[in-house]
């Protein structure tokens, strides 16, 4: 694999999108409960967004439309099975989450 200067991994056929360039990825920095990014957690985003800025970061960084590399997104900071986003420092989402749920609870009393 190789990449432009400065490690940019943006080229004419390979491009990595990572949770920090990608649209408005929810994720809490370093897991600290205290430094939500984005709202921290899915139900704390707006998906309307995201995707607004999605389609600008893929546009900017393949303008070319006929672009025929691979293009790779890589969210480290979270994994498609719900369990999977738990373990190790990730248990701030779980605190979260556990939050999120009590407020709701408590709104609708």
């Amino acid at each position: 694999m190789s990449c432009k200067e400065h490690l940019s991994f943006y080229g004419e056929k390979l491009v990595i999108f990572y949770e920090f360039i990608f649209g408005a990825y929810p994720y809490y920095k370093g897991y600290n409960e205290n430094k939500p990014i984005n709202g921290g957690t899915p139900q704390n985003s707006s998906l309307r967004q995201h995707l607004e800025i999605v389609k600008k970061n893929i546009t900017e960084r393949i303008p070319d439309e006929n672009f025929n590399g691979l293009a790779i997104v890589d969210l480290e900071e979270w994994r498609p099975l719900f369990d999977e986003n738990f373990y190790g420092l990730k248990r701030v989402r779980r605190a979260q989450y556990c939050s999120e749920v009590k407020r709701s609870e408590n709104k609708s009393k």
